[in-house]
């Protein structure tokens, strides 16, 4: 996971509707344009409760929000019994609130409804993920993400009109609440992808719909992503087109959900597009009319980062945890496993900047350069970077 600090910009707050106005057909969580980091992906907006800062992650995967539960003081009628959801990654336990009480740039505000519960696993670009906007507050939004800007808002759906983006817009179908748009891989017949905010990936597809469409010639190996029950994995590729309606993107990442016979990870079969592959144009995400709008961007899409070493890790503090180990990668061919903990490279002893630092692109380098790995437990490891997908 990308990890440097979220962007805590000024946000000016242009329209604030309470739960009752979102019910009656109006946004309950318009905003003003929200800068981002470069390293951001998820749509976080910042907001406080009390004293404690939040970070909102913007997620219309997402039927219902949700608040960690440490910040259970900020909400009332809590209900006494927590019953389990189903999430990627696994169930988690959840309590309900009847309000959460919150404010963004001194407006308070109060949603309905919110589940509280354990929500540690989530980051985004090394901060934590403390509370979830779902479709429940978003159904009368629409989400406008200016990616040559690189910057996003919120505004009430009812503001855009139906024709908002003329030519340029595609209908959401609603299947079963999930807005869903048609797509196509590598010139594959469409097929129906979830539009997941709340993504990090480009695009995850079920292992059946990879198996149906998957272009000759593609390498595939691993990789590994956090979701709030937990850390799945998954398989990973690129593939040389993705379309959407008139559009056409190249060079995209994709991701294939595993199959697990008891049912606790991701289903097989979710075809889901997420932030970076909505990102690769300036798109509007309409859930009050149900439609979709890509525009092409006016500045180049950032290059994908393909990784050199296959090193999945996480810094903690002065070294880092590998979480997972690509499959057939140079760090596979090494001997590197999962809980192996990193305190040199090179000779560099890591450090608690580390996120910031330009060390941390050791790991995507130049193929043939080979990297000096020292484990806290005194081994010493060889990782010659290559291309392996």
């Amino acid at each position: 996971m990308k990890t440097s600090a979220i962007a805590f910009a000024a946000l000016a707050l242009l329209l604030a509707r309470s739960a009752n106005a979102q019910a009656h057909g109006a946004c309950a969580l318009a905003t003003d344009w929200v800068q981002q980091g470069d390293d951001d992906t998820a749509l976080v907006v910042p907001a406080m409760a009390g004293n404690q800062r939040l970070s909102m992650m913007i997620d219309t995967g997402s039927p219902t929000s949700l608040a960690d539960s440490t910040l259970e003081r900020y909400a009332d009628g809590i209900s006494e019994e927590a019953e389990n959801q189903a999430s990627y990654g696994g169930a988690f336990a959840t309590r309900h609130a009847k309000a959460f009480r919150f404010s963004i740039s001194g407006r308070e505000m109060s949603i309905g409804n919110v589940g509280l519960a354990d929500l540690s696993n989530l980051r985004s670009a090394g901060s934590d993920i403390n509370m979830v906007i779902g479709r429940d507050i978003l159904s009368h939004c629409a989400i406008d993400i200016d990616s040559d800007r690189n910057r996003f808002r919120i505004l009430d759906a009812n503001a855009l009109g139906r024709d908002f983006a003329g030519a340029h817009s595609i209908p959401l179908s609603q299947i079963r609440g999930d807005p869903k748009i048609s797509i196509s891989v590598g010139g594959s017949k469409a097929f129906e992808a979830v539009v997941d905010t709340g993504n990090e990936d480009s695009i995850l597809l079920g292992s059946d719909t990879w198996r149906a469409v998957k272009p000759k010639g593609v390498r595939q190996t691993t990789a590994a992503s956090a979701g709030i029950g937990g850390v799945v994995v998954e398989g990973l590729a690129f593939v040389p087109t993705a379309s959407v309606g008139s559009s056409i993107f190249h060079d995209v990442e994709v991701r294939i959900s595993q199959h697990e016979s008891d049912g606790s990870k991701r289903a097989p079969n979710a075809n889901v597009i997420g932030i970076p592959f909505l990102k690769l144009a300036n798109t509007v995400i309409d859930l009050g009319n149900n439609v979709i709008s890509f525009s092409p961007r006016k500045t180049p899409s950032p290059h994908p980062v393909k990784s050199t070493s296959g090193v999945m890790a996480v810094s903690l503090g002065d070294k880092l945890k590998i979480v997972h180990v690509m499959q057939d990668s140079p760090a596979a061919s090494a001997g590197l496993v999962e809980t192996d903990e990193i305190c040199r490279i090179d000779g560099q002893r890591i450090g608690a900047d580390y996120e910031a630092s330009p060390m941390r692109t050791w790991s995507r380098g130049r193929p043939g350069r080979v990297i000096h790995i020292s484990l806290c437990d005194g081994r010493e490891k060889q990782v010659v970077l290559r291309e392996f997908y």
